[in-house]
This record gives structure tokens, C-alpha cells and sequence, in this order.
């Protein structure tokens, strides 16, 4: 785009990017990058990097062979730090490590598959091709070199399990790796001997990963609410445990008078061996009231009553440069979303406890992505998701598949349309199938059929993918064939200059529809430039950075064409994570052009026994005002007591203020809470809530 205030925030982004190290990385025929180890580089600092609280020892196991009863890692708020040194070692690869001075280099599994790591540098080379290193996620002390586990699973042939409440990390290897090796050989040689000596055959010991039933996991809230004459009791009960050898997840939810306003219930099994169903080689399935992957160009994705059946990695994305990231909590509840460490978003629970965050931005390579869920007497759940951008290639000559067929906003236990507020899709069924094929190290294609609806009309669609990682460029092809209509297509490419990830995508449609161009949308072409990355010359901590572009035509419609450019900078200030998105959007309709700039600023922190969150959004044109502001304190006063502040004021359409205030004590897994709110445009009401866990 051409247009002054996008080119003003690239110029001005580019200056705090340090120039790029190299072009598109990749070992390839044009010859192997340059290794990045460079004596005396790096100052490790005299004080540890590491907070004794966040010292874990884990017993690790490869396959069904332990590996260390006490190797020592660190938590971090994505995940666990473990040692490269030691890990390399128990896993036989050649790798020499030296913390002092900040690096590690050698080979694994064969000579010609090099590994050099500098952390002077903030840069990592497997096989040749180089990769960025985001500080938060490899650090140093005296004794080794601590890596992400995820980061160490993406550079290697690996997949790592970690369970902190077993203390117990599992890996399972994509390929033979030295150490498998020498204990098949060492089994095989005792098996021997013990058969030579007509003892009784050794078989090895494996452990049930699945219970045919555990005792589950139990969050239970319940409240007593005095808004109207007529005062409501709500209650929510959430559990997971093991029924019949499958992990079982429950959510049941009263209120309004009514038995249940939400039930929802699931079941299924997930590997990372691909162990499932036998011949079939699953290493996915589930069953009841499910969530649907987004599907290229036809689905964003659904909930509602149905199963799904894969063999594909538990970690492969389904969109290209953006997933949805949702979940369920108790209604109401409030949900923060941290991408890389660095804060993304903050959401609320809907009525029926899910929630979704959508468009959430991916970069080429480890993406760790965290849900924070407060409750209003101070709870606090966790989860972690982990995606690979550029590693969902079947392998050669390896068949995978994807099936799933739902009931589209369908409970599995509940048929009452009024609950749900129905959409025209409301008990629509959707069907998708499909398979994919390794053409080569290089080279994968896949194809798919699918019935949905879309606005109450049945579609049938069907859709050709390529997929293409070729020295360090991940590319991906989509043709989309509406079968009573027309059609569309996608090229997508993703890599890196230096440690930035770039994002290109461009959509044409011809006369087709979707839930990615609805017929009120009727677009015809959608271009998007992303590029992504981290720098320290601005601040000490850091800043990540996230700039895209997009330009979207439409026809026959009184909008002809809209331009955007959306800036992301978020960082971690001394114990504050701070946010800002910045929007600039150029409209050029039939009644005139008109240009908008609006922007939105998080901050969450704890501060000593404070939790503090803040959240700002606000228009600068065409007039500067503010739209909304809000904040929430909590206070832990007493380790069993904790004390809540929220105060929301809306500026828009009407103008509004809410505060809540609330009192809650906690202690063993029970937890009282006393709340008041107050509302310019409601009725205030008090609020008495238990829960137990």
C-alpha cells in the first residue's frame, strides 16, 4: 500500500529491526550457511538466569526405556527448559556443549546432519539451515545450556511429552536415534543368551498410559446472584478422567431456572506413536460434543455433537498463517491468551463456558501459545498449545487421513433450540474426509470432499492441496471446487530472512461461497503480507513485533476495495506484560473513501500479592476519543484470602460503568466468595458463589 500512515509505521518498524543475517536460510546446493560459533561471543552474566522455585527434577524415558531418574529442568510460563548437554548425551548424539562461553556444536544420528548453536548470536543451525532463537526459550548457567522442550523437539527427530505432575518427561522418537539403537541390540543379545540358557523369555515392561477409570479432576462453582425479584441460582461442575481407558471431559452448567443450560460431554484417545485402532494407526480420535478443524478455504471450523478420526501429528496446524485457539471454563470467567511469552488478547467465557480466540497469528517454526482463565475468587487454569509451522509434510510414501462428521451446535445430551439461540445452520450435519500422500522429502499432496451448510444451503465442496518445503520455504497450494458452483484458490508461501518470519497469502474466488467468503461478502481477491520477529534494540527485554498488510477486493457491492495494516508490539517490562495493536483501515466505497486508525493496549502483571490487568481501546481517526477502559486488581491479602476489583467503563453508543468488587477465601480446594456489582444502565445485585476443586 501506498498510503502515508502504512508507509510511516514501516519505516518507522524497520528502525528498530536489526538488519537481517542472511536470505531465506536452507543448506540446499548453493552450499551451507555459515556455522555461527565465534569464540569469546557471549557473556553469560554472573548470576544464574534460573529462580530456584522453578527447579523441577523428571524422570525421563525414551520409548519404554529410562533414561535418567533425575535429569533437572526449569519451568517457564510456556512450558520447561530442559539441559541440551545432558539430554544430548543420554540420547548418544554427538554434540559438544559449553555453557560459559554460550554454545554447542557437533552432529546427530548421522555425521552429515550438523547442529550449531550460539547463543551470542541468538541463532541456531540444523542441517544448514539457520533459525532465530528467542532468548526466553534457550539460556545458559554454569553447568549446561537450557532449551524449551518444544524448541528441542522441532530441531531434532523427536516429540516430548512432559507431565510435571508425575515429574515424568516421555520422548518418542520419529526416527531411530543412537541410543534406541544400542539398547535394541543389547535386548536382543540378552534375549539371546537367555535363550541359549532355556530360561524363560525377557519380555519388556509397558506402562498403561490409560486407565479403564481414574479418579477425575473436579472443578465445581456455584452461585446464588440477586439481580432481579426473582433470584438465580447457577452452578457449573467441570471434570476429566479416565472412563473405559479414554479421557473424558464433562461440562455441565444450571442456571435460569433451568435443569441444565449447557451439557457437553467428550471422549477419546491421542499419541504420538500413531498406536490407535490397530491396523488404522491412529493417533487421534474422539467422540460427543467435539470441536471441528478449520478446513482450507470452506470452514473456519464448528462445535457440536459428532467424532473425528486422524493419524495426522497431534501438533500439525490446520490453517497456514493464523489458528483459533478456544476452550471451556465456567461462564463468565476471564481468559488471557500469551503467544511466545508475550501477552495476545484478553477474552470472557460465553453463557454456554467457551471460548474462542480467532485470527490468532502464527510464524514460521515453534509457536507456544498459553490460556490464562481468572475466576471471580481469584482461580487460576493453565493450558498450553504447540504448533510447528513447516514440519505437517507426510512423509514419503506415508498415507495420513482426517475424518470427522458433527451435528453442527448440537449438544450431545441437550435438544433445545431455544437454549441455543439457533443459527440457520442449527442441526446441520457436516461431513469432511481426507488423505494426503508423501511424494517426496520435498513434496506432499492431499485431497478432501465436504458437506456443510452454509446459511441454511446444503454445499458440497471438494479441494486439491499441495504442500512444498524446499530449503527452508514452505509453500501451499489450495483449489477449492464448489460442485453447484464455482471455484477458488490460495497460494501461500512462509520462511525466513534472517530471524524474521515472512507470511505471504493470496485468495482469488470466482463466483464461490464459504465461511470464509459468505455471499453478503461476495470478495474477489485477498492479499496479505506478514512479517514477524523480535528485537532488543529498544528495549532491554525485548520486542516482538508482528506488521501485516492486506488488501481485499469485492464485487458488486457499495465497498469496492479495503486496505489494512495491523501492528502488533508486545514485550515483558521488569514484571509487566504489555500489548498494543495498532489498525489502519482504508475503505474505498461508492458513497467515498473514508480512513480509520484504532488501536487497543493490554497489561498484565503480578506485583508482589497484586494481580493487575488492564485494557484499553481507543480511535485516533478519523476523531480521537476513547472507546473503552478497564482494569482489575486483586489482592491477595492473606494466603487464604483474596480481594477482587473490576471497573469497566464503555464510551461507545452509551456510555456505561460497571464495577465489581468481591471477597473470597480459599483453602484446600474450597473456595467462598462474596461479590457486588455495580451498573449505571442495570440493576446492582449481589453474588454468593462456592467452588470446589
Amino acid at each position: 500500500m501506498k498510503r502515508p500512515l502504512a508507509l510511516f509505521l514501516l519505516i518507522l518498524l524497520a528502525a528498530a529491526i536489526e538488519p537481517p543475517a542472511a536470505a531465506f536460510a536452507g543448506g540446499g546446493q548453493g552450499g551451507r550457511a555459515e556455522e555461527p560459533y565465534r569464540e569469546g561471543g557471549y557473556d553469560p552474566g554472573a548470576e544464574s538466569p534460573f529462580a530456584e522455585d522453578d527447579l523441577v527434577i523428571l524422570e525421563v524415558m525414551l520409548d519404554r526405556y529410562r533414561v535418567s531418574q533425575g535429569m533437572i529442568g526449569y519451568t517457564h510460563p510456556d512450558g520447561v527448559l530442559l539441559p541440551l548437554g545432558a539430554l544430548c548425551d543420554a540420547l548418544e548424539f554427538a554434540i559438544e556443549t559449553r555453557p560459559n562461553e554460550g554454545w554447542a556444536r557437533g552432529w546427530f544420528i548421522a555425521e552429515d546432519r550438523t547442529f550449531s548453536l550460539d547463543l551470542g548470536s541468538r541463532s541456531v543451525f540444523v542441517n544448514g539451515s539457520r533459525e532465530g532463537l528467542n532468548p526466553g526459550l534457550a539460556k545458559a548457567d554454569a553447568d549446561d545450556i537450557y532449551i524449551d522442550s518444544e524448541l528441542f523437539a522441532s530441531w531434532f527427530p523427536l516429540d516430548i511429552d512432559i507431565r510435571l505432575s508425575d515429574m515424568l518427561v516421555r520422548i518418542y522418537p520419529r526416527e531411530m536415534v543412537p541410543l534406541q539403537s544400542r539398547l535394541k541390540r543389547d535386548e536382543a543379545r540378552a534375549n539371546n543368551l537367555a535363550r541359549s540358557r532355556k530360561s524363560d523369555s525377557n519380555y519388556p515392561l509397558r506402562e498403561a498410559e490409560y486407565r479403564p477409570l481414574s479418579w477425575p479432576l473436579i472443578d465445581a462453582n456455584a452461585d446464588y446472584v440477586t439481580r432481579d425479584e426473582s433470584p438465580d441460582m447457577r452452578f457449573t461442575l467441570q471434570s476429566s478422567g479416565d472412563v473405559a481407558g479414554l479421557t473424558t471431559r464433562t461440562l455441565l452448567s444450571h442456571s435460569e431456572g433451568k435443569l441444565l443450560t449447557t451439557a457437553r460431554l467428550r471422549a477419546g484417545r491421542e499419541v504420538n506413536d500413531n498406536s490407535l485402532l490397530g491396523p488404522l494407526g491412529a493417533s487421534r480420535y474422539e467422540f460427543g460434543d467435539i470441536y471441528s478443524p478449520v478446513t482450507p478455504l470452506t470452514s473456519r471450523g464448528k462445535m457440536g455433537r459428532g467424532a473425528f478420526l486422524s493419524n495426522q501429528p497431534l501438533r500439525r496446524p490446520t490453517e497456514f498463517s493464523s489458528t483459533t485457539i478456544e476452550g471451556d471454563s465456567p461462564p463468565g470467567w476471564e481468559v488471557e491468551l500469551y503467544a511466545n511469552g508475550t501477552l495476545l488478547g484478553f477474552d470472557k467465557s460465553d453463557e454456554n463456558g467457551h471460548f474462542k480466540f480467532e485470527g490468532v497469528p502464527l510464524q514460521f517454526g515453534n509457536n507456544v501459545f498459553r490460556t490464562v482463565v481468572y475466576g471471580p475468587q481469584g482461580q487460576t487454569r493453565e493450558k498450553v498449545e504447540r504448533t510447528v509451522i513447516g514440519s505437517d509434510m507426510v512423509q514419503p510414501g506415508d498415507f495420513s487421513y482426517r475424518i470427522f462428521s458433527l451435528q453442527d451446535e448440537k449438544s450431545l445430551f441437550r435438544d433445545d433450540e431455544s437454549i441455543l439461540n439457533p443459527s440457520p445452520d442449527y442441526g446441520a450435519w457436516n461431513h469432511y474426509a481426507e488423505i494426503g500422500y508423501g511424494m517426496s522429502p520435498w513434496l506432499s499432496l492431499s485431497g478432501s470432499v465436504q458437506r456443510m451448510s452454509l446459511l441454511g444451503e446444503r454445499k458440497d465442496y471438494g479441494t486439491l492441496i499441495a504442500r512444498n518445503n524446499f530449503f527452508g520455504l514452505y509453500t501451499q497450494a489450495v483449489l477449492a471446487k464448489e460442485f453447484s458452483g464455482g471455484t477458488a484458490g490460495q497460494l501461500s508461501a512462509q520462511g525466513r530472512i534472517g530471524d524474521k518470519s515472512i507470511i505471504f497469502e493470496q485468495r482469488l474466488y470466482d463466483d464461490f461461497n464459504s465461511e470464509y467468503n459468505e455471499p453478503s461478502q461476495n470478495m474477489q481477491r485477498e492479499t496479505s503480507l506478514r512479517f514477524s520477529g523480535a528485537t532488543q534494540r529498544l528495549l532491554p527485554s525485548g520486542l516482538s513485533y508482528d506488521l501485516k498488510f492486506e488488501d481485499i477486493s469485492y464485487a458488486e457491492r457499495s465497498i469496492n476495495r479495503q486496505d489494512k495494516a495491523i501492528l502488533r508490539l508486545a514485550s515483558n517490562v521488569n514484571r509487566f506484560s504489555l500489548s498494543n495493536r495498532l489498525e489502519y483501515r482504508r475503505t474505498d466505497a461508492e458513497s467515498g473513501n473514508s480512513n480509520n486508525l484504532q488501536g487497543e493496549q493490554l497489561a498484565s502483571s503480578w506485583l508482589g500479592d497484586f494481580m493487575l490487568r488492564s485494557q484499553v481501546r481507543y480511535r485516533i481517526s478519523p476523531a480521537t476519543e476513547m472507546q473503552a477502559i478497564g482494569g482489575t486488581a486483586t489482592w491477595r491479602a492473606h494466603r487464604n484470602l483474596t480481594a477482587r476489583l473490576q471497573i469497566i467503563r464503555s464510551l461507545e453508543d452509551i456510555t456505561s460503568t460497571q464495577i465489581h468488587t468481591g471477597l473470597s477465601w480459599i483453602h484446600s480446594g474450597m473456595a467462598c466468595g462474596l461479590t457486588f456489582s455495580h451498573s449505571n444502565i442495570d440493576r446492582d445485585y449481589v453474588s454468593l458463589s462456592a467452588k470446589y476443586t
